[in-house]
C-alpha cells in the first residue's frame, strides 16, 4: 500500500501540515525539512504531482535555454540542476535559440504561453534584446536565473565562474615559466565572460610588469574551426608567442589541431594552456594544463537557488553566486628562457 502525507508526518515526527508545507516548497526549520526528507526516503513516498500542481496552479516545470543543443558545457550543468530539481517533483524543459535573439525572444514568449514555474537562462550576449520579456516573467512572479553571463540593466540571479581569477593563473603560469610573449585565443568581444577572461590575462601582466603589448589578442568565434583558422593566421606572423592561452574547450582543441598541422610541438615548440576537461581533452598528448569549470556545483547551485525563489524566500535577491575555477597543470607547458630565446630544458 502507498504511503501517505500521514505516514511521513508521522514518521518524522512532525504534523500533517509541515509536510505539506514542505511538499509545497515552503522553507522550513533545517531539522524539520531534514526530517521530513528522511522520511520520504525511507517510505518510498511519492505524492501525486498532477494534483499538486493543479491544486497549486503549478506547471511543475522549469525551462532551461542554452545557446544550442551540442555545448557540453551547458549539459554537464544541466544534469546537476536536473538532479536537485527532480527530487522536489520539478522537470525540466530544455531548448535552444542557435546563438539567435530573435529566436530566443520567441522561445521566451513560447515559453511564457506554456506557463512554466522558472527560467534558468544561458544569455551569452543574446539576451538584450529579450529583456522586456524577462521583465513580464518577473512581473509574473517567474523567477529566472542567468548563467554566467549578465544582461545589461536587467537585474535577477546568477550563477559565474570566478572568471578573472581564473584567467588571472592561467596566465601567471605561463608567466611563472618564463613566457613574455602570450596570446590569448579569445571569442565573442561583447560577452562579459569574455572580457573578464582578458582582464584577467592583463591584471597578471600588470602584476609582474610586464608591457601589455606582449599580451596578444587573437579573435575567434569560440568554435573549433574558427580557433584552427587564427592559429594558422597567427603564426604566419612575423613574430610568434611562447605561450598561448585558449579561452574555451573548443578554442583549445581547434588550437592543437592547428599547431599539429603545422607541425609545431606542445610544449618543445610552444606551450598551451586551455579550456575545460571533457573527453577530447583527456586523451591529447601531453596532458592538458587547463582551467576548469565546477560544472556540477554550477548546476547544484543553480538548482537549489531556483528551488528558494519557488518557495518564495527572496533573501539576497538579486544575488549573484560565484564559484572558484581551478587550474589543473599537466604537462603543455614548459620553462622558457626568454633571455636567449631558447627552452631552458
Amino acid at each position: 500500500m502507498a504511503s501517505t502525507v500521514h505516514d511521513v508526518a508521522k514518521r518524522a515526527g512532525v504534523s500533517v501540515g509541515t509536510v505539506s508545507r514542505f511538499l509545497n516548497g515552503h522553507k522550513l526549520r533545517m531539522h524539520n525539512a531534514l526530517k521530513v526528507e528522511q522520511a520520504i526516503r525511507e517510505l518510498d513516498f511519492t505524492e501525486n504531482l498532477l494534483a499538486k500542481g493543479l491544486k497549486g496552479n503549478r506547471s511543475l516545470t522549469i525551462a532551461v535555454l542554452i545557446p544550442n543543443l551540442t555545448g557540453l558545457f551547458s549539459f554537464e550543468i544541466i544534469k546537476a540542476i536536473e538532479n536537485v530539481v527532480e527530487e522536489r517533483g520539478y522537470s525540466l524543459v530544455i531548448g535552444d535559440y542557435e546563438y539567435s535573439p530573435q529566436r530566443l525572444c520567441k522561445k521566451l514568449e513560447n515559453l511564457g504561453k506554456r506557463s512554466v514555474d522558472g527560467l534558468i537562462l544561458f544569455p551569452l550576449s543574446y539576451g538584450e534584446e529579450c529583456r522586456e520579456i524577462l521583465e513580464e516573467y518577473g512581473r509574473r512572479g517567474v523567477p529566472v536565473i542567468l548563467m554566467d553571463d549578465r544582461i545589461p540593466d536587467f537585474q535577477t540571479d546568477i550563477i559565474v565562474g570566478d572568471q578573472v581569477t581564473a584567467s588571472f593563473r592561467a596566465v601567471e603560469h605561463l608567466i611563472h615559466n618564463g613566457h613574455r610573449s602570450i596570446a590569448v585565443i579569445t571569442g565573442r568581444k561583447e560577452t562579459n565572460v569574455t572580457q573578464e577572461r582578458l582582464t584577467g590575462g592583463r591584471e597578471a601582466f600588470r602584476t609582474y610588469s610586464i608591457p601589455e603589448e606582449n599580451l596578444k589578442i587573437v579573435w575567434c568565434d569560440y568554435t573549433l574551426a574558427g580557433a584552427e583558422s587564427a592559429i594558422k593566421n597567427l603564426f604566419e606572423t612575423p613574430t610568434t608567442p611562447t605561450g598561448l592561452y585558449c579561452t574555451s574547450y573548443y578554442i583549445t582543441l581547434g588550437a592543437v589541431r592547428a599547431l599539429r598541422a603545422l607541425g609545431i610541438s606542445v610544449p618543445r615548440d610552444i606551450s598551451l594552456v586551455g579550456h575545460d576537461r571533457f573527453s577530447a581533452t583527456e586523451v591529447i598528448e601531453p596532458q592538458l594544463t587547463v582551467v576548469e569549470f565546477n560544472l556540477e556545483r554550477h548546476g547544484q547551485e543553480a538548482g537549489d537557488l531556483m528551488m528558494r525563489r519557488l518557495r518564495g524566500d527572496q533573501e539576497g535577491y538579486p544575488q549573484e553566486i560565484k564559484i572558484q575555477m581551478k587550474l589543473s597543470v599537466g604537462r603543455s607547458v614548459a620553462p622558457h628562457d626568454d633571455t636567449g630565446g631558447e627552452d631552458s630544458r
